[in-house]
């Protein structure tokens, strides 16, 4: 699976970015929200089954998501204020 794990980052001016993790390569995508940049992670951590690690404006990891083989059960980890 080329694709290792989903970063969703603050970014300047109240942009956040949504970066993504390869082998091979990094992409990195910009949002106008937070909540447009969590939404659009979620979404493609959901379809290549995928951690998605949430940062705050201090870099700190501040929720993770791990979306297996068996997306029945989606797992939260460190759920902490954003």
């Amino acid at each position: 699976m080329p694709v290792q794990r989903i970063r969703v980052a603050s970014a300047s001016r109240g942009q956040w970015t949504i970066t993504v993790e390869r082998t091979d390569d990094v992409v990195t995508s910009l949002y106008p929200s937070r909540e447009a940049a969590i939404a659009a992670g979620t979404d493609l951590a959901k379809r290549d089954k995928i951690e998605l690690l949430i940062l705050g404006r201090d870099g700190r990891v501040r929720a993770r998501k791990c979306f297996g083989d068996d997306l029945r059960e989606e797992r939260e980890v460190a759920v902490r204020s954003i």
